[in-house]
């Protein structure tokens, strides 16, 4: 079997997995609107099942730091950006910022990152930018206070320029400094899917919906066989990546 074949193989294996996930939660859906009302019993269905949804981005990052919390030897991670949540959750990002800068001191620990190169991380941060322009008054009434204490831009003074000049400035920071310890991958090729997945045996991760409405849904999983596939997209993507240095 050529390493071509071998290539499509696994991609084939990480959609299947996937598509159970999503399916899966198409039927928990279903089975809220039945059991509408009775809160326990719905409550014992979600917590029984390895895969499941979680939540629109920023909602879910409370999950990832909880996820993360528990590792015992090892996080990897892929998403687009270094301090995934940087404005939108910004108390859940400086968490699990201090999280992966403590863990990535010990001997015994490995904490890896795929992320965005510098111009797919432009690309994403004008993305955000022009998105902030369109909904100006409305993004400001709701994160106004963390982009002035984060990228010390007030609602007056914002332009696409200079919020996309504030965010890739502190999001190289975030790499020099907190991560600077990390192994550390970039990448420039778009990223179908981000993953947090801790010691090999749970997981989150995130679908990009590329619309202004949500930019990610969230799925929990403890599913062996969906572990494993999304442990192969990840050694795929970091195959394709370079090392930051």
């Amino acid at each position: 079997m050529t390493v071509e074949m071998i290539d499509i193989l696994m991609r084939l294996v990480t959609l299947a997995s996937l598509v159970f996930a999503v399916w899966t939660t198409r039927d928990l859906i279903r089975i809220k609107r039945d059991l509408k009302g009775q809160g326990s019993v719905l409550s014992d269905v979600e917590s029984s099942m390895s895969t499941r949804y979680i939540d629109k981005f920023p909602a879910f990052n409370k999950d990832i730091r909880v996820l993360l919390e528990g590792a015992n030897s090892s996080i990897e991670i892929v998403c687009d950006l270094p301090a995934y949540g940087l404005i939108s959750a910004n108390d859940e990002w400086l968490k699990i910022k201090a999280l992966l800068e403590a863990r990535s001191l010990r001997d015994d620990f490995s904490v890896s990152l795929t992320c965005y190169g510098k111009d797919k991380r432009i690309e994403i941060i004008d993305e955000q930018a022009d998105f902030i322009d369109r909904t100006k008054d409305d993004f400001f009434d709701r994160y106004g206070d963390i982009v002035f204490k984060v990228l010390r831009i007030a609602r007056e003074s914002f332009s696409r320029t200079l919020y996309l000049e504030r965010s890739e400035e502190e999001h190289v920071r975030v790499l020099n400094n907190a991560l600077q310890h990390c192994s550390i991958k970039e990448t420039n090729q778009r990223l179908p899917l981000y993953v947090w997945i801790r010691d090999d045996s749970e997981a989150i991760f995130a679908i990009p919906a590329y619309s202004d409405e949500v930019t990610e849904h969230g799925f929990y999983t403890r599913d062996a066989s969906i572990i494993r596939a999304l442990k192969v997209f990840v050694v795929r993507i970091k195959e394709e990546a370079t090392t930051r240095t």
